[in-house]
């Protein structure tokens, strides 16, 4: 039986792409897609150069955004009050 891998259909964005879609800097950028981070941007490395999945990017943010208002609540309600 010969399998076909089937890739993801959604092309690859460049770094300067994620830039002006978050309206950010390169900087920022590299600042979540480094591996001690405890939520990394995912990415993909081709050669030297960092490649993005728009979709993973604003599943990112959206899991960002989340994870800084648990940290900030403690208990995850994204609500502000305590438990």
């Amino acid at each position: 039986m010969n399998q076909t891998i089937q890739p993801n259909d959604e092309n690859l964005i460049t770094i300067d792409e994620v830039c002006q879609l978050l309206k950010v800097r390169k900087s920022w950028i590299y600042q979540h897609t480094y591996k001690g981070r405890k939520l990394q941007m995912p990415h993909q490395r081709v050669g030297r150069m960092l490649r993005f999945r728009k979709s993973e990017v604003m599943w990112y943010l959206d899991n960002l955004n989340k994870k800084e208002t648990t940290d900030e609540t403690g208990n995850g309600s994204g609500m502000g009050m305590g438990p």
